[in-house]
């Protein structure tokens, strides 16, 4: 209660620099601070609730002067010169006991540099290698509970020990040096596991070496990164764009800024991918300038063509023309892959009886797959295939009726469990319609379109296989595109669609389908006894179930024998 009655007296002000949405950071005001010390030491019940509140956001340096053996080396009262530590105090839990109070109530930690404070700050002090050593056997995490750091101090090398929490969430650094924070960033990768924000600022060249070390981060979910020239800085800034690639390996990330305003490029030869990409990101911003945005940008967005962003902005002054060269450079990541340049490694495996592939968003399946999976492996007794149903020119790139059916009929004697993806609008015409189910499936001719948009049967050599030992496999689940499935729904389709299938599988009695629509009028509940009901909307596609009763009734009328 207490606590919740201070957050209403004091008053915040935003620490430069700072001061972006990014790395947001406030602080109490001087006179909050005078009123919270006060209140803590005019008796013990307030004692605890405001220290809390005052050392929750604090700068390293209060912290270091709480330290055994701090000193002052020179200066009067009115103007302390230089501070430093004695060699002769032991640390062990009497000596720190001060310190570790004040330092158990750290949440955010601060690092700043001489130009954005007034008063002293951690460059002031410079911690003695002895001094780093006997604190670390001691307290190996003397912060041990913050959660937030930010460093804008010019130099931290005798400070590292302070920087690192097992609670560290985010991170923020301000013009970091480049040696020192690459000597840091292996330490937050092992030491901080649940760091998952980061904000760097930089401008120097040579700076961008560290970005192979922020991409060992694996759990960073939040990265702003800015590469880009100050005015004081006479040399230009050019930086390597392969290191930029760096970043397509982290693997959680969901939320990416790059600052790249006035930055030229070396190295813009077209990237090596190895290893896998991020898949994750859901928001990019990027902000460049008309010397380097189509370089920026084509980077940038094919590191992360495989992700499925929800959100992309592109921040910079340029005329429309420019900005439409800029969308032309962002890479098609709906341009899916056939499923075999994803499972092709496994066909070295022999003798494999299970394969359940669920890639719906970034692959589909071809009549080629098919072939590929039945040369390798012809023990199959269960396949799944959950694959796009919609990648582009469908039609040529989804398996065939008479190019994948068959084949799997022949190949895989063994299956019993078939799940896959089918183009179901391109059916090859009936051999001979002279028998009872033909007339009673197609009664005004064949190759044609229907005049309500159905299914296009064609004449197309037949390739439909009759085993000599009829196949078993009982129950196949089709994922069907919804549009594919309405055109084979018209007119004969159901019945053309159950005839093939009834040569290659014999015994099939039903037939269920997946095509994402939610409500269908048609639809049944998938709660069945074989398991199926494990996809959010499975239905009996009643047409081809009813066609293939009629071809097994056909067979038996006219005394067919299996």
């Amino acid at each position: 209660m207490l606590e919740t009655i201070f957050t209403y007296l004091i008053e915040d002000t935003y620490q430069s620099p700072f001061r972006d949405e990014y790395s947001s950071l406030s602080v109490l005001s001087t006179q909050s601070k005078q009123d919270l010390l006060s209140c803590a030491l005019s008796c013990k019940a307030l004692f605890d609730p405001a220290i809390g509140i005052l050392w929750h956001t604090v700068e390293l340096f209060p912290l270091m002067k709480l330290l055994p053996g701090f000193c002052v080396l020179f200066g009067d009262d009115d103007c302390v010169e230089l501070y430093s530590f004695t060699q002769e105090v032991e640390y062990n839990n009497m000596t720190l006991a001060r310190f570790d109070l004040y330092a158990s109530k750290v949440r955010r930690l601060i690092l700043l540099d001489r130009d954005n404070i007034d008063d002293f700050t951690t460059e002031d002090i410079e911690i003695p290698e002895a001094i780093q050593q006997r604190l670390a056997n001691a307290r190996p995490r003397p912060i041990p509970f913050f959660t937030h750091l930010y460093c804008s101090a010019a130099w931290f090398l005798d400070k590292m020990i302070f920087m690192v929490s097992p609670l560290l969430k985010s991170a923020h650094f301000y013009v970091p040096p480049v040696e020192e924070i690459m000597q840091l960033l292996p330490i937050l990768e092992r030491d901080a596991p649940l760091l998952q924000s980061m904000s760097v600022d930089m401008f120097r060249n040579g700076d961008e070496d560290c970005i192979l070390l922020i991409s060992r981060l694996k759990n960073l979910r939040t990265l702003v990164l800015t590469l880009t020239p100050v005015c004081s800085i006479s040399e230009p800034l050019v930086l390597d764009l392969q290191a930029l690639q760096h970043l397509r390996h982290l693997e959680h990330l969901e939320e990416l800024t790059i600052d790249l305003r006035g930055t030229g490029f070396h190295n813009t030869s077209p990237p090596i991918h190895t290893g896998p990409s991020s898949t994750s990101l859901k928001r990019l911003t990027l902000f460049f300038s008309l010397g380097n945005a189509t370089i920026v940008a084509s980077t940038v967005m094919d590191m992360f063509r495989d992700s499925s962003m929800e959100y992309l902005a592109f921040t910079s002054d340029l005329e429309v023309e420019h900005s439409q060269t800029i969308l032309a450079q962002i890479p098609s990541r709906y341009t899916l892959q056939p499923v075999s340049s994803f499972i092709a490694p496994l066909y070295a495996i022999q003798g494999l009886e299970t394969l359940e592939v669920y890639l719906s968003n970034r692959f589909y399946t071809s009549d080629t797959d098919i072939s590929n999976i039945c040369h390798a492996w012809p023990n199959l007794t269960r396949l799944v295939l959950a694959t796009s149903t919609t990648p582009e020119d469908k039609r040529r790139q989804l398996p065939t009726v008479a190019g994948s059916i068959p084949r799997l009929a022949k190949s895989c004697p063994r299956l019993k469990e078939l799940e896959m993806t089918l183009n179901v609008t391109h059916l090859s015409v009936i051999p001979n319609p002279s028998n009872e189910l033909c007339h009673y499936r197609i009664n005004d001719g064949c190759n044609r379109w229907s005049a309500q948009g159905g299914v296009y049967i064609d004449r197309m050599p037949t390739t439909i296989y009759s085993p000599d030992h009829a196949h078993k496999l009982e129950l196949l689940h089709l994922y069907v595109d919804k549009d594919d499935f309405d055109v084979c729904n018209q007119l004969d389709g159901p019945t053309v669609f159950a005839y093939h299938l009834d040569r290659a599988f014999p015994f099939l009695k039903t037939v269920r389908y997946t095509s994402g629509e939610e409500d269908s009028e048609d639809s049944e509940d998938s709660e069945d006894d074989d398991g199926y009901a494990r996809i959010a909307r499975e239905h009996a596609w009643y047409g081809v179930n009813g066609a293939l009763t009629l071809c097994q009734e056909v067979r038996r009328r006219h005394g067919v024998q299996l």
